[in-house]
């Protein structure tokens, strides 16, 4: 018998031991990002006139997926206005994925005079701030901010990028 207790405890000491080891690394698993704002950038821009063609890169960094169903945002460049969008939109952007939407908007008269300028070749870049927001089909709003440049496409008149 006293042989018995002295294999029986060392042995349900390594059990515990071994519970205890596998609960503190689960513990430290993956952790699945939520509620973080995606990045948005303007992929391209297409003139005709005074209104636009806009090309928005969303990247979702969360661990599921975005469902948008709205979307608010304002194109500024040189302290002006260049164009805005604010009404529903509805897309899906996988987890830890990107996606490409598309908008046809109206751009403001000091938009179009600073991507002429572009255009011409007054200027070689057009640096730009892009503020918005995205409302989730789960009614959550995530606030995005993105700051860049357009050059103009060469040999493609009205198309920036």
């Amino acid at each position: 018998m006293i042989f018995a207790l002295r294999c029986t405890l060392p042995t349900m000491n390594v059990f515990t031991l071994a519970a205890a080891a596998s609960l503190l690394l689960s513990a430290c698993g993956a952790h699945v990002v939520k509620g973080e704002p995606p990045f948005v950038r303007i992929n391209g821009l297409e003139v005709d006139g005074n209104a636009a063609s806009l090309d928005l890169g969303v990247r979702n960094v969360n661990g599921v997926p975005l469902e948008i169903s709205a979307m608010e945002f304002v194109i500024s460049a040189r302290d002006h206005e260049i164009a805005r969008f604010d009404g529903p939109r509805q897309a899906s952007v996988i987890a830890n994925g990107s996606e490409t939407l598309r908008f046809e908007l109206p751009l403001e008269a000091a938009g179009v005079e600073a991507l002429q300028a572009l255009q011409d070749g007054e200027t070689s870049s057009l640096p730009y701030s892009l503020e918005g927001e995205i409302e989730s089909l789960e009614k959550v709003t995530l606030e995005f901010e993105g700051k860049g440049y357009l050059y103009p496409v060469p040999g493609r008149r009205g198309q920036f990028r």
